[in-house]
């Protein structure tokens, strides 16, 4: 199976751990990541249109080369499933997706007309999150989730495809015993470095760990874990349950962070559930699709509706 992902670093965390996965299930998957930043529907949806070779290209969680158009990905050979999905920061704002998401859409199925196309569900942003734009939000985790979770519902509605419901796992799983909103760490940290210490007035032995590094991506190590968990469930149809993998511990890590085995049954298990009831649209929240252009957006910057 191989699979393109048009996203940032969000798809970039989701897809991670998948490729490593899928081959230690049996069910192979070549992930391909096209990736900017932060980058929104809106922009991809101009990139497409001016054919910009703007994107790092991502294989398999590796960056491969820089340069790459998002049309010219979409012509090299055959795919089977195509995600989209929009910017953290406007994944609430209805409005934002709007005419963005038909555009790309329209393009995928004409360039790529055998695949599955999904509507990837990104997450909120912890409490202590201090992005700046998550004041669209009241700073408030569920507020943006209840937000999102409706603006992607309408955008899988209104394409008539699947949610890959990465944002209901992580909503999920932050509400379980096993994991809490504190104990971030910088970004800029990567699987190969030390980490630093938690923050002060925490115990690292006893503070439950954290699903995200910076309050907002995911946790290097099991975060990015939970998500390609849900995703084979997803692509493959199949559990990740009983897969017999895991992904290298980051060097020196707390001593929270060193799971036990029923925590990550736990995330298997959760993330296989909601593969199966989750995959389609929630249409009885939502009822009829409303006029778009009526729905009343957020706070955010005029630059990201």
């Amino acid at each position: 199976m191989r699979i393109l992902s048009i996203g940032n670093s969000f798809s970039s965390d989701a897809t991670r751990w998948l490729h490593e996965l899928s081959v230690a299930g049996g069910k192979p998957i070549e992930t391909v990541n096209l990736y900017i930043g932060g980058c929104s529907l809106k922009q991809h949806a101009l990139n497409a249109l001016d054919n910009l070779p703007a994107y790092l290209l991502e294989v398999n969680g590796e960056a491969i080369r820089e340069g790459v158009s998002l049309n010219d990905t979409l012509r090299d050979g055959e795919y089977d499933a195509v995600t989209l999905q929009q910017v953290s920061s406007a994944s609430g704002l209805v409005t934002s997706y709007t005419p963005y998401a038909d555009q790309l859409a329209k393009l995928i199925r004409q360039e790529q007309p055998n695949a599955k196309l999904y509507v990837h569900q990104t997450w909120a942003y912890d409490e202590d999150c201090q992005e700046e734009l998550f004041v669209a939000y009241n700073r408030s985790q569920s507020m943006m989730y209840k937000k999102l979770e409706q603006a992607y519902d309408l955008m899988a509605m209104s394409l008539d495809i699947p949610i890959i419901p990465t944002g209901d796992l992580i909503q999920e799983l932050r509400e379980s015993p096993y994991f809490a909103k504190e104990g971030a760490v910088p970004s800029s940290y990567d699987e190969n470095e030390e980490l630093p210490p938690f923050p002060a007035g925490s115990d690292d032995a006893a503070a439950p760990p954290s699903l995200t590094r910076d309050g907002y991506h995911l946790n290097l190590y099991y975060g990015r874990y939970a998500a390609a968990c849900l995703w084979y469930a997803v692509l493959t149809r199949s559990p990740s349950a009983g897969v017999d993998w895991l992904p290298p511990a980051p060097v020196q890590q707390p001593k929270n962070h060193e799971l036990k085995p029923e925590v990550w049954e736990f995330i298997r298990e959760t993330a296989d559930r909601l593969a199966r009831e989750n995959t389609d649209y929630k249409s009885e929240q939502i009822g009829e699709v409303p006029d778009i252009e009526a729905i009343p957006g957020s706070n955010l910057p005029d630059h990201l509706k």
